[in-house]
Formats: structure tokens, C-alpha cells, sequence
């Protein structure tokens, strides 16, 4: 419990996992992780949550979860706790997903019965005609999150994710400085929040 994984950037694994967290024991044994200020990129295979209080913060999300629609799926399945009070704030998802170019699919799912599950300032874009995401801001989440906006990266192709000025993502994330106070870099965050790792 109580796991902090931070800073970390991931890059070209198509046959990774981004994680596969499961809680299968009768008591609570996996809960209350939390990952912030980390860049996946190019990470094949998506992130499957069957654990409750799991939280992401702050991340970078490009080109990830080639293998399925989702890039985080948040999971009710038999054997396993549901993945119940799960929270999502301030992810940047960049073209991710098996089909980027579907206007339904390329962020995080959430399966039924998993309650307590909050989303929100979070902002995806993905390719043609699923730049735009036409089911992002459903369900009472994302009532602040942007869909079909370029967070406008410095240069994503040298695996700079810094925000260039002007991008739409900087300053207008949730302020989260009771949580934590710093960037991908250690830096500390000052003045309005960003979305993303920097």
C-alpha cells in the first residue's frame, strides 16, 4: 500500500505491459498506488487495474496501448478486487489505443461494476477521424477535460514532452499541491498547474 511510482519514461517496448495490477487475495494486500510525473511512449500494451485506490497524475500517455482500445482499464473481473475508487487528473493521452482513429476509444475504460472511479482535466487526441473523442466528457467525468486538442510538445519525435508555449495544457490543470509539488524533472510546480509531466 501507499506505492508512489514516479518519473519514470518508458520508451519503444512494443511487447511491454505499461503494468498488470491485481489484488487476488481474500484481504486487501495491493491498494493505494499512485502514478505521477511518468512518460510512456510507444508502451504496446496497456495498463490493467484490479486493485482499489489507484491513482494517476501527471503522466504522458503517446502512442501507448496498441493492443487494445484502452490505455488504463479499469477492471471487475472474477478472482481479482474490482479496481474501485480509481482516479485519473491532469494524463495527457496522445494517439493511443489499438484504433487512434476512432472517435470512441484511445483513453481509459472502466468496466461495470467498479464504483468510485473519478476522471477529470485529463486530455486526449488521436489521429483522422478520431482526432476528436466524440464519448470523452460522458458518465459525470471530464467536465474539464479536453478532447481532440494538439498539447502542442516541443518535439515528441526527440521525446521532448515538454509544453511549448501556448499549448493548451499548460496552466490549465487542477492544482494538486496537496499531493505533491513537483514535475518530471524534480522541478518544483509553480503558478497554475499544468497537464502533463512538465
Amino acid at each position: 500500500m501507499h506505492v508512489v511510482v514516479e518519473g519514470n519514461f518508458a520508451y519503444n517496448c512494443p511487447a511491454t505491459q505499461i503494468g498488470n495490477i491485481q489484488d487476488t487475495h481474500a484481504g486487501i494486500n495491493v491498494a493505494d498506488w499512485t502514478w505521477r510525473n511518468n512518460i510512456f511512449a510507444y508502451v504496446g500494451w496497456a495498463m490493467s487495474v484490479s486493485a482499489r485506490d489507484m491513482k494517476f497524475f501527471n503522466n504522458v500517455f503517446y502512442h501507448c496501448g496498441e493492443n487494445t482500445s484502452a490505455v488504463i482499464l479499469f477492471r471487475n473481473v472474477a478472482g481479482a478486487t474490482p479496481a474501485n475508487n480509481g482516479k485519473l487528473v491532469n494524463n495527457l493521452f496522445v494517439a493511443c489505443g489499438d484504433k487512434p482513429n476512432v472517435s470512441s476509444t484511445g483513453w481509459y475504460s472502466v468496466d461495470p461494476g467498479v464504483s468510485g472511479f473519478s476522471a477529470d482535466y485529463n486530455l486526449v487526441i488521436g489521429t483522422g477521424a478520431g482526432t476528436t473523442k466524440a464519448t470523452f466528457r460522458t458518465g459525470n467525468l471530464e467536465a474539464h477535460g479536453m478532447s481532440g486538442v494538439d498539447p502542442r510538445f516541443v518535439n515528441p519525435a526527440l521525446m521532448n514532452f515538454r509544453l511549448l508555449p501556448g499549448s493548451p495544457a499548460l496552466g490549465s490543470g487542477l492544482n494538486l499541491s496537496a499531493l505533491f509539488t513537483t514535475d518530471f524533472t524534480g522541478g518544483r510546480r509553480v503558478g497554475p498547474w499544468s497537464r502533463g509531466a512538465y
